[in-house]
């Protein structure tokens, strides 16, 4: 099984899939800390990939296997899925891309994948089997370890090129919130930088009385109380705020990077098609059927004349 075109094809599906595996460990993440969607919500979304993705595998499984081909499904596959997910990737960044959009793109992506994945399992054991009719146990497991060391190495590396993740996943719910709240509050404190910034030095025992004068003559007493009923959020946002804002703005960029990656591992793809087995004309496919099931016969009748 060590083999380019075993060994090759069996990595060229598995980076053929890295978007399918965000799809499935990432895409909650990425549209509630991107676009704001609820879990629920990008959940239907996601449905609109993955059942356009199982239609398209059924339906080509069977086209494939009728026109005895498989080399043509996975070169439109491969190409129709390359170009979606590029336009998929150039949105990653346009926060005013609406639900239908995404839908109809993720309709696109699944449609294409179908087109490329299900012609090229059918390939992949014939390729096996070219070598080694008895070794198609071993050329799937060569797949599936194949598959499982891409899986591990993609979930590891997108939290180092996703930053942005962490701090919106852990805090950008409460900073927003404490944003909110707070809002009537940071007015005020917006309003005198300055002054506020020496009150920070103090607990609301310890300022000293000619600051303290000097607050309530600048502020009121009315804003002063304002701003100390929202000391708790007030806080939050000083302690995180400025990294989850820093996040937020990098966050899109970081997920079209990644997008953009998914794309390259699809591109990737398509020059292993040539070396897998098969043709790429359907007219010779079923010559080459006819000629194997002349042989089968042949041999068939020499077996039984010799038992005679």
């Amino acid at each position: 099984m060590v083999r380019l075109d075993v060994l090759g094809s069996a990595f060229a599906i598995a980076v053929f899939l890295l978007l399918y595996y965000a799809a499935v460990g990432n895409f909650v993440v990425y549209f509630s800390t991107v676009f704001g969607y609820s879990e629920q919500r990008t959940n239907a979304l996601a449905n609109w990939y993955w059942v356009a993705n199982a239609v398209a595998l059924v339906l080509v499984g069977l086209a494939s296997d009728r026109l005895k081909v498989r080399k043509p499904f996975m070169i439109v596959g491969g190409v129709g899925s390359a170009v979606v997910t590029a336009l998929f990737a150039t949105r990653a960044t346009h926060l005013t891309t609406d639900y239908y959009t995404f839908a109809w793109l993720f309709v696109g992506i699944g449609v294409f994948s179908g087109i490329a994945y299900a012609p090229w399992m059918a390939s992949f054991t014939e390729t096996v089997e070219r070598h080694n009719p008895a070794a198609t146990a071993a050329g799937l497991a060569v797949w599936g370890w194949t598959v499982r060391v891409v899986v591990a190495v993609s979930a590891a590396f997108i939290p180092v090129l996703v930053t942005s993740v962490t701090p919106l996943v852990e805090h950008g719910a409460e900073v927003r919130i404490a944003s909110a709240q707070a809002a009537p509050a940071l007015a005020v404190v917006d309003a005198h930088p300055g002054l506020f910034a020496e009150l920070d030095k103090y607990t609301p025992a310890t300022v000293p009385p000619a600051l303290n004068a000097r607050a309530v003559r600048e502020v009121g007493t009315e804003d002063l109380a304002v701003v100390q009923k929202a000391a708790p959020q007030l806080r939050l946002l000083r302690e995180y705020g400025a990294e989850v804002q820093k996040a937020s703005k990098d966050g899109p960029g970081e997920w079209r990077t990644w997008w953009w990656i998914c794309v390259g591992g699809q591109v990737l793809f398509l020059p292993f098609v040539f070396v897998m087995a098969g043709r790429w004309s359907p007219g010779k496919a079923r010559r080459d059927a006819e000629a194997h099931q002349v042989a089968v016969d042949r041999e068939l009748a020499a077996l039984a004349a010799a038992e005679e």
